[in-house]
């Protein structure tokens, strides 16, 4: 039976990567990321975003993702190993977004790698910035947090739910606000 189940597994894999292949040749990526932000089929978005250029690890777990501005595939989404990332989590892909092994992210998490008013009367006054996150090992990203553009989080951050990340988080304390600060050491002294 459990052999059954992972060849059955292979075969739904193999039509669904090759469905959405073959669809995003015509109507191009953005294809893909409606069928990601959309679908119930989460236990199959590892293989799916993998097949479409991103780099994932082993015993990756993706309730829901919503992806946008990828450039012509998700070569910019990079996820290590053991990493969980819960339902509506956003990735603004112009720039790389790196989760290294054991990171948690939890619900409604925001990733932007760049901040750009576009074509309008303020791009003369605020020019376009854009730069890649980093999570680093073993952090976690509590619901409904924002990550902006050239953020980097060392290893074993705790960042609160609700707060806005712009910058370089030292490893082993919690930070939590807007913008996000240091709010207590994770072990040891303050």
């Amino acid at each position: 039976m459990k052999y059954l189940k992972k060849i059955v597994k292979k075969i739904l894999i193999f039509v669904i990567v090759y469905y959405l292949k073959f669809f995003s040749c015509f109507l191009g990526i953005n294809f893909v990321t409606k069928f990601l932000s959309s679908s119930s089929l989460t236990f199959l978005f590892p293989y799916i975003i993998s097949r479409f250029g991103a780099k994932v690890g082993d015993n990756v777990v993706i309730k829901n993702i919503i992806i946008d501005n990828p450039k012509r595939n998700f070569e910019n989404l990079k996820i290590g190993s053991n990493v969980y990332i819960g339902k509506n989590v956003f990735f603004d892909l112009p720039d790389e977004i790196i989760l290294e092994d054991d990171v948690v992210i939890a619900a409604n998490v925001q990733f932007f790698t760049h901040g750009d008013v576009g074509n309008r009367l303020l791009s003369k006054y605020i020019k376009r910035q854009q730069g890649k996150i980093i999570v680093g090992k073993g952090s976690w990203i509590g619901a409904g947090s924002i990550i902006l553009y050239g953020s980097i989080i060392e290893p074993l951050c705790i960042i609160a739910a609700g707060s806005v990340v712009k910058g370089h988080l030292e490893s082993g304390w919690i930070y939590g606000g807007v913008p996000a600060k240091k709010i207590k050491k994770i072990w040891g002294e303050d």
